[in-house]
């Protein structure tokens, strides 16, 4: 069993809601800018290579990650 922290289990479970939107917030904040980036850039990922890239990494195996490429003509 976790040692008390002498805190109210409820103010626990605000503390951590508090955390999990914070972290979403953060989230959607860096999607927003990246989006914007590509936007503005016209640089993308192949997403069969970002997805063999993430297998590779769960494999604990050494590769290196996907080229940006051109998405927009």
């Amino acid at each position: 069993m976790p040692p008390m922290s002498g805190k109210l289990p409820e103010l626990l479970q605000h503390q951590a809601a508090v955390a999990g939107n914070t972290q979403r917030e953060e989230f959607i904040s860096q999607a927003k800018a990246a989006l914007e980036q590509a936007r503005v850039t016209g640089l993308g990922y192949d997403a069969d290579a970002v997805y063999a890239y993430i297998r590779e990494r769960v494999a604990r195996k050494q590769t290196s990650r996907p080229a940006a490429i051109k998405w927009r003509v």
